[in-house]
């Protein structure tokens, strides 16, 4: 339930609380959002933490005069009264505006918001110990890594940056729904370690800012957790398949095997079925072999 990103509420108006049921959205001069979103935040429920202000036009003229027009929290309403009713108080920043004005609000608020990023999502979770930006940032401290917005670095002699904060979530989510046998403390915990796992591979196969290459991080978490712990002799083996060929060989190979066979999947798939391949295929022993099924896709040798 997203209010305005990064926009101050606007200076001329008053602060005045209201029924959602005695507020409306005038349709032609608001985007419509899409019936499926509305569906999936009303299955969540509401959540008072994340409703924030709605800012809204009381219309000046016209048809629809003295109408209390929502130009900014449309959704949040319409998902207000399909779960918590229209008898429901929200806080509502209220100008006296004519449609114009108001269409023209809805234009700028929302043109100029800018979504979070993933690495806006980790620096505010981790201010509130969110636990998935929580498990991430262990997982970084216990390698002397930091987050960091758009940059990337293998970190010699000062803290590495990892940018690819998006995929290390996926990783922690997935490691966490794997122990569910676990009480929640420990599945965190659990998380976490397996992102540093991730990373410490990565890591010991390359010694530049393309240990933390998003694709490789979503390519070495598929092995992992499709093959589970692996014995010293595998980790060994796979590090020394990783660093056979350069990151940007692994991707160019993999945009041709997603290309090839029409794949809906993910680049850092492709790249997990192809470093499995070749994993297998220059193993000394069935100890280093990974047991997955990625590992039965026949490809062509790697080119050193």
């Amino acid at each position: 339930m997203s209010g305005t990103d990064g926009l101050a509420v606007p200076s001329e108006g008053r602060l005045e609380h209201y029924r959602l049921g005695d507020l409306e959205v005038l349709e032609h001069i608001q985007r419509e959002p899409k019936q499926s979103r509305i569906n999936t935040m009303v299955r969540q429920g509401w959540q008072p933490k994340k409703q924030g202000i709605l800012l809204v036009a009381k219309i000046t003229g016209g048809d629809h005069a003295g109408t209390l027009h929502v130009y900014d929290g449309g959704t949040r309403w319409r998902v207000g009264r399909r779960t918590v009713g229209d008898d429901y108080e929200m806080p509502c920043w209220v100008e006296d505006l004519t449609e114009a004005e108001a269409a023209e609000r809805f234009d700028i608020f929302n043109s100029e918001s800018k979504k979070p990023s993933a690495y806006d999502h980790y620096k505010v979770g981790i201010a509130y110990a969110e636990p998935h930006q929580t498990a991430i940032k262990r997982a970084l401290d216990s390698l002397g890594l930091v987050g960091a917005d758009g940059s990337t670095s293998y970190g010699n002699g000062e803290p590495g940056e990892v940018s690819a904060l998006a995929t290390c979530k996926r990783i922690v989510s997935g490691a966490y729904r794997e122990h569910k046998q676990l009480p929640d403390s420990e599945r965190w915990e659990a998380a976490s370690d397996r992102l540093a796992e991730v990373l410490g591979i990565l890591r010991d196969a390359y010694t530049d800012a393309t240990a933390h290459d998003g694709d490789m991080l979503t390519a070495v978490g598929r092995i992992r957790a499709q093959n589970g712990p692996l014995s010293e002799e595998a980790r060994r083996h796979l590090v020394e398949t990783l660093s056979s060929a350069t990151v940007a060989r692994w991707r160019s190979m993999a945009a041709a095997l997603k290309d090839n066979s029409g794949g809906s999947e993910s680049r850092g798939n492709f790249v997990a079925q192809l470093v499995a391949s070749e994993h297998n295929r220059s193993a000394a022993s069935e100890d280093e072999k990974l047991r997955t099924s990625m590992s039965a896709v026949e490809l062509a040798p790697v080119a050193r």
